[in-house]
């Protein structure tokens, strides 16, 4: 159940930032996966990737065009997997390495997103007057997905279809909280403390209607399963997943990134957990 908050605001002053993502992938603990790093058939984009995949796909990357790739897979019972459909982890790469920018890039993908299971991708331009950030949502079996612009101000995603899981609804208030407190460069430390600090919640918010109608992946200890997946830190043992990563990045008026990774060390080891801080701070010009 991984999930992402961001904050858009294009008219941000010298002193604050004008883009700030935060993420968790949450995974099986046992899928192999490389820490983000710079790679290597593309030097431009930095970014972790998933080595159990023939595609060695990725769920958030960078360009050093100045673009933002973000992939959140639905899971959806009522939206049942196609077998054999094109794996969605490509997507952030042929985004991210391809010359079209993310209105024209989500366009595209319209035509073609039959071919993948269900998916939200999120796609930011910075580089720009206006950052140009959309959302493609693609709920495979029913109506082709909306290409959508998002506003400035602050937004919240994770893996449900259509209405948000509770605590979508309530990291997004916390995250809106911290960002209006400390949105502001030489707090940098504060704001990167306090937003690892959410990411790493493990407070439950259980019931939630949405997760329980659309989420049946086990049928025994379905409640407990449910109760475990409703934190934005998911930590469930017994399912053998859970969150692995945590990114955040910031990028100033100027167009300075600044792209923080902490992800467990493989093999994991959930009683004595080591997790390894990737760091990138760059320039970034048109």
């Amino acid at each position: 159940m991984c999930i992402t908050f961001f904050y858009l605001n294009p008219q941000a002053s010298k002193d604050e930032y004008k883009l700030i993502i935060i993420a968790n992938r949450d995974e099986f603990y046992s899928r192999e996966a490389a820490p983000a790093h710079c790679w290597e058939e593309n030097q431009s984009i930095i970014g972790g990737r998933d080595l159990a995949s023939h595609s060695k796909g990725t769920w958030l990357a960078l360009s050093k065009k100045g673009r933002i790739g973000i992939l959140l897979n639905i899971i959806d019972d009522r939206i049942p997997n196609t077998p054999g459909a094109t794996s969605r982890g490509v997507l952030v790469d042929d985004f991210l390495s391809g010359d079209l920018k993310s209105r024209e890039f989500g366009q595209k993908l319209k035509s073609e997103q039959r071919e993948y299971n269900a998916f939200h991708l999120l796609m930011f331009d910075f580089i720009c007057d206006d950052i140009e950030a959309y959302i493609l949502t693609n709920l495979s079996n029913k109506k082709p997905g909306d290409l959508n612009k998002l506003r400035t101000g602050y937004h919240g995603y994770s893996n449900s279809s259509e209405l948000p899981y509770e605590k979508v609804k309530w990291g997004k208030k916390k995250f809106e909280e911290i960002v209006n407190r400390y949105n502001r460069i030489e707090q940098r430390d504060l704001l990167l403390n306090h937003l690892l600090h959410l990411l790493k919640s493990p407070k439950g918010h259980y019931p939630d209607e949405v997760l329980s109608e659309s989420t049946q992946l086990f049928t025994n200890n379905q409640s407990e399963f449910m109760e475990n997946l409703s934190s934005i830190f998911v930590s469930f043992p017994e399912g053998g997943l859970g969150t692995r990563t945590h990114s955040i990045i910031l990028v100033t008026r100027d167009n300075f990134v600044d792209f923080n990774e902490y992800t467990m060390k493989e093999p994991i080891n959930l009683e004595d957990t080591e997790w390894i801080h990737s760091h990138f701070l760059e320039k970034f010009k048109s």
